[in-house]
This record gives C-alpha cells, sequence and structure tokens, in this order.
C-alpha cells in the first residue's frame, strides 16, 4: 500500500473535470441556444454560418432597400398623374382655342390658364421629393463627351483649327444645352451668339491635351485654344500657332480625344442596392419634367394659343409632352413590378438561407438535453467515487498500530 500517489483519486479527478467541463458545454448550449458558440465548438461550420449570417443580413437590409424604392417611385408617379391630368386640360383648352369663334379677349383669357397651369407642373416637378431625391428635377450633370472626324492641320494663316461635327446646330436644334451654368435654347441661328459667349466662358483658362482655352480667337497665343460656335462648323477651336504651327496642331489633336460639354442630365438615375453583394444593384430612371424638359425650352415661349396658328401648334407639343410624361410613367411602373417581384425573391431567400444556418448553428434542444442527463449522472458518480478513492488511504493507519 502507497501513499504518496492516490492513483485511484487521480484516475476519478481526472474524470470528474471531464465531466464538469461537458456539463458546462451542454449547459452553455442549453442556455444559448447555439450549438456553436465559438470556434472551438466546430470551427468550419462557424465560418459557413458566419457567412451565412452576413448574406441574411444584407438581404434583409436590401429588401427595405427596394420599398424604400417602390415609396421612390410611387411618389413620383403620384405627381405625374397631376401633371397628365394639366396636360389633358392643356389639351382641352388648346383645342377650344383653336375653334374659329373665340375672338382676342376669349383667347386671352385660355392662355391666363395655360400660363397658370404651365406654373403649377414646373412647380409639382421642382417640389416633389422623396428623401430630397427629386425625381422629376434631376440635379446632376453628365458629361458629353465629344468625339472628331477630322485632324488638325497647321494653316497658311499661322492657325490650327478642328471642327468637332457632332454638335452642330442643326443636330440639337428644340432643346436646351448649359454651359457655364447659362441654359440657351438652340431655336435658330440668332443663339450662335449666345452659345459662342456661353462655351468661351466655360472653357477660358482651363488647360486640355497640353494647351489652354482663350476668350478670343484673336488674341490667342502659342498654345492657346480660343472656341467659337457656328451652324456650319458646329464647335470650331482655333489654337494660336504664330511661331509654330505644328505644336499648335498636335496639341488640338490630343485635346480632341477628351474634349468634353457639360450638359444638363435631363435624363438620370436613381441606384437601388437590391442585393447583399455590390454587383446587385438596380436603376432607376429620373428624368426632367418641368415645362422646359417635356415641351422644351421656356413653356410660355411655347405654349401660346393667342392665334388659330398658334393653338394648333400648342396642341401637337402637349401630346408630344403626353407622351413624354406616358413613357416616363411606364418606365416607373416597370421599375415598380421589377421591385415587387424582386421583393419577393429575396424574402424567399433569406428564409431559406435563414432555415440553412439554424440547421448549423441552432442547438437540438432535445439531443442536447439529453447529453446534459447523461454527463450529470456521471459528475455525480465521479464525486462520489473520488470521495471513496480518497478514503482508501486510510487502511494504513491500521498497520501503525
Amino acid at each position: 500500500m502507497v501513499i504518496q500517489h492516490n492513483i485511484a483519486a487521480v484516475n476519478s479527478y481526472r474524470n470528474l473535470a471531464g465531466n464538469q467541463g461537458a456539463l458546462a458545454k451542454n449547459l452553455e448550449k442549453l442556455s444559448s441556444g447555439f450549438r456553436i458558440n465559438r470556434a472551438a465548438d466546430d470551427a468550419a461550420g462557424l465560418a459557413i454560418s458566419e457567412n451565412m449570417r452576413s448574406k441574411i443580413n444584407g438581404l434583409n437590409q436590401a429588401t427595405d432597400n427596394a420599398k424604400d424604392g417602390i415609396g421612390l417611385i410611387q411618389t413620383a408617379e403620384g405627381a405625374l398623374t397631376e401633371i397628365h391630368s394639366m396636360l389633358q386640360r392643356m389639351t382641352t383648352l388648346s383645342t377650344q382655342s383653336a375653334n374659329g369663334t373665340y375672338n382676342k379677349e376669349a383667347r386671352d383669357s385660355i392662355q391666363k390658364e395655360v400660363n397658370a397651369l404651365s406654373e403649377e407642373v414646373d412647380r409639382i416637378a421642382n417640389s416633389t421629393e422623396y428623401n430630397d431625391v427629386h425625381m422629376l428635377r434631376p440635379t446632376t450633370e453628365e458629361k458629353a463627351t465629344i468625339a472628331t472626324s477630322k485632324e488638325a492641320k497647321a494653316g497658311n494663316a499661322g492657325e490650327a483649327t478642328l471642327t468637332l461635327d457632332e454638335l452642330k446646330l442643326d443636330k440639337i436644334k428644340g432643346t436646351t444645352i448649359e454651359v457655364a451654368g447659362k441654359k440657351i435654347e438652340i431655336d435658330d441661328d440668332a443663339v450662335e451668339a449666345d452659345v459662342t459667349t456661353a462655351l468661351q466662358t466655360a472653357f477660358a483658362g482651363k488647360e486640355v491635351g497640353g494647351a489652354k482655352f482663350s476668350s478670343d480667337a484673336k488674341s490667342a497665343e502659342d498654345d492657346t485654344m480660343a472656341i467659337s460656335y457656328t451652324d456650319a462648323d458646329g464647335i470650331k477651336l482655333t489654337l494660336g500657332t504664330a511661331s509654330n504651327t505644328a505644336k499648335g496642331a498636335e496639341a488640338m489633336n490630343a485635346a480632341a480625344k477628351s474634349f468634353s460639354v457639360p450638359t444638363p442630365a435631363d435624363e438620370s438615375k436613381v441606384q437601388l442596392q437590391v442585393g447583399p453583394t455590390k454587383d446587385q444593384t438596380m436603376e432607376v430612371k429620373q428624368m426632367d419634367m418641368t415645362t422646359e424638359g417635356i415641351f422644351g425650352g421656356t413653356a410660355k415661349d411655347k405654349l401660346k394659343v393667342g392665334s388659330l396658328e398658334e393653338a394648333n401648334d400648342t396642341i401637337e407639343r402637349i401630346q408630344d409632352a403626353i407622351k413624354k410624361v406616358s413613357s416616363f410613367r411606364a418606365d416607373l411602373g416597370a421599375s415598380q413590378n421589377r421591385l415587387e417581384h424582386t421583393i419577393n425573391n429575396m424574402k424567399v431567400t433569406s428564409e431559406n438561407m435563414t432555415a440553412a444556418e439554424s440547421r448549423i448553428r441552432d442547438t437540438d434542444m432535445a439531443k442536447e438535453m439529453a447529453g446534459y442527463t447523461k454527463n450529470n449522472i456521471l459528475l455525480q458518480a465521479a464525486q462520489s467515487m473520488l470521495a471513496q478513492a480518497n478514503q482508501a488511504p486510510q487502511g494504513v493507519l491500521q498497520l501503525l498500530r
């Protein structure tokens, strides 16, 4: 018999500690409801379930994003409903004025209502917003890059010129461009001077392709570009090259590759994040629904009913505007229907992924309770056996009497 090492007690203590640890894990899983509480419980399962949680959270938020998108669309569509009603009223008034039985005084009265309706269209388009997002009055600007089909040549007069054919006046008549914050309606050749002035103001002092713009072609220095706009030539760049014509032509050709004109965005888009990854986005179209946007130019100058000819012309303009508003409403309706299907799909996906994550992460309460009961009994048995093992060396005292 030995007393220095009680192997039976050591063995009982080891089993007791193991049973205590197992019971503690049973209690943790039962109290938390999770089978995996730390990476040590199931490293692979933890990684998979955390990835699933990330996607589930993204799907749930994307569902809310899509719902916000529907709210945005419905806000815009509600305003467009009223704009449509006013356009229909304008059609009635224009048709009324086109009747030969009305005199000037009567048509003047009709004109007042047409003007008032035009102002209300502008007010609605400008004031309709969803959390400061203006669907009917886009506030962003796009840059239209101008491609060229000609190459700058050194001229005999010491100037190199480059014509940008794509922006000729005859190709953009009836529209409005914005340069240097100034809106100019391209309606006839009389606006050429205004366009030139605005373009010069916009680009004066800016460097493109290694050459700087000047506001005056006559005073252009070496490597300095001037700009002009004519019906025949479109936008024309002139580079003063009194001492080096080749250098001037080279600079202009470099500029032509990246030359751009700021234009008002009559159509832009709101991007919605409708998925848990960066590529799952959807765009909802914005469009300028002010009178300037749907009629082109200032409505008061366009929508005239003071004579038979003007009334008939206005009828056509209003019909075109109605078609434009209808087309935009159709785009919004299509986007809303798509969002509704997107929401349904994300809800189903989130539900199925949550179920999959639950199978990996959640505690099987019945199974864990069975383990708890077993480990609890083993713990009590180990405690009892440790007590018995500690009593065994007491027999040595009988030998010492």
